[in-house]
């Protein structure tokens, strides 16, 4: 028998959510409240009282999920633990527990498991389809449980699930928001330090925890624009089609959009395919939709695919992206989607890469915009190139028919 003494050290507000027995819980609170501490404690926690548990933590990227894995092998009684595996990051405990820290880039890789607990950590960075898909499933055959941390960002799936823990009608819901003022070690200096120097809307979110529509990101109203479905073909119609181009770790994305409805009627998103097949995809996608108009990223390894598809006879224009054009390129997407002109179906890459693509200000003060480290921006340029297309048909045009390949 072996003697384990665990002693748990939170703050009065950490409490409060440590000690809550509602199934879900939800907590937004301001960067350095302690969030990351508080899940530590309560996967090793569980790890020790119930035995034979799986638990996970779940954060959007690999860097991220490091956090609070490292936070538990700091606070984890070395007599607790059997087993630590640091290459699949795993630890197993002598009560037959195991913790494991996950990431959700790949939802389709969460699945099959059945769950006693689940930590999503930065939960308003990850995918939806990770927790409705693949997460909340696997906590159904044990009737799991699951806590939800992060700080705000925007009004997406996230700020949904917190409003639900404050709603009656949700008894296995319950949401708790917290400043960072509340983490009593805190230095109230920080605070003002940060209060002076952030950007209000940015202080609001980060730091008071605030959920802002469109705060911290570019594009604000991403919810308003999903309606309709993806359809095929329709005679007579005009569309125009909009291409991010990748071979190996990002994506090839094709977008096609109604140029008179302004909707997105067509989706494909793909990698580690051969430039002759992207080449033949790209031609027949466009030749299916009534030859529609290609905007294509012609930037580096774009340029001879775009030259290739000009010789092919396509209706195509290159547009290279540098750091004057592709403010250009995302703000007139911004503009789009603020006043509502546009309009996509519930396509889960496409709402996740809109909800997190972000920007910051360089040294010279130019704004630079783009997806955070780990993630992807191909959905959201293929969309803005389209979107760009737009534009050329603004004043009208003559549709002719078909041409030849």
């Amino acid at each position: 028998m072996v003697n384990i003494e665990f002693v748990i050290k939170l703050h009065e507000k950490q409490l409060e959510v440590f000690e809550d027995s509602t199934r879900f819980r939800v907590l937004v609170a301001g960067r350095r409240f302690g969030k990351s501490t508080l899940a530590a404690y309560e996967c090793i926690y569980r790890g020790l009282i119930k035995p034979k548990s799986l638990i996970w933590v779940v954060a959007p990227t690999y860097s991220m999920s490091s956090i609070i894995w490292d936070k538990i092998l700091e606070l984890l009684p070395r007599e607790a633990v059997k087993r630590i595996n640091k290459t699949d990051r795993v630890i197993e405990l002598i009560t037959g527990s195991q913790i494991w820290a996950k990431t959700a880039e790949h939802p389709d890789r969460l699945r099959g498991a059945g769950l006693d607990f689940l930590v999503i950590d930065e939960a308003a960075m990850v995918k939806e389809e990770a927790w409705r898909e693949a997460l909340r499933p696997a906590l159904a055959d044990k009737q799991g449980d699951a806590l939800f941390i992060s700080t705000p960002k925007g009004k997406n799936w996230f700020y949904e699930i917190y409003m639900m823990g404050l709603s009656k009608d949700h008894p296995d819901w319950k949401s708790f928001r917290f400043p960072s003022s509340d983490n009593p070690f805190l230095p109230k200096e920080e605070i003002e330090i940060m209060r002076k120097t952030l950007p209000e809307l940015t202080f609001r979110q980060e730091v008071l925890a605030e959920f802002i529509e469109g705060g911290g990101t570019v594009f604000r109203n991403v919810l308003d624009c999903v309606r309709g479905e993806l359809e095929p073909p329709k005679p007579n119609r005009l569309y125009v089609m909009g291409v991010d181009l990748a071979k190996y770790e990002d994506f090839t994305v094709i977008i096609v959009m109604d140029v008179e409805r302004k909707h997105v009627v067509y989706f494909d998103r793909f990698q580690q395919i051969d430039w002759s097949y992207q080449k033949q995809k790209i031609a027949s996608v466009s030749k299916m939709y009534n030859n529609a108009k290609i905007i294509i990223d012609s930037t580096g390894v774009g340029d001879p695919i775009y030259e290739d598809l000009v010789k092919a006879g396509l209706d195509v224009e290159g547009f290279k992206i540098t750091a004057t054009t592709k403010p250009q390129l995302i703000q007139n997407l911004m503009i789009k989607m603020e006043n509502r002109e546009i309009t996509f179906p519930r396509i889960d890459e496409l709402i996740h890469e809109l909800n997190v693509f972000g920007f910051e200000m360089t040294k010279q003060g130019y704004v630079k915009y783009q997806a955070p480290p780990g993630f992807h921006d191909d959905c959201v340029i293929a969309l803005a190139l389209a979107v760009w297309g737009l534009e050329k048909y603004s004043g009208g045009f003559i549709h002719l028919g078909f041409g030849r390949l």
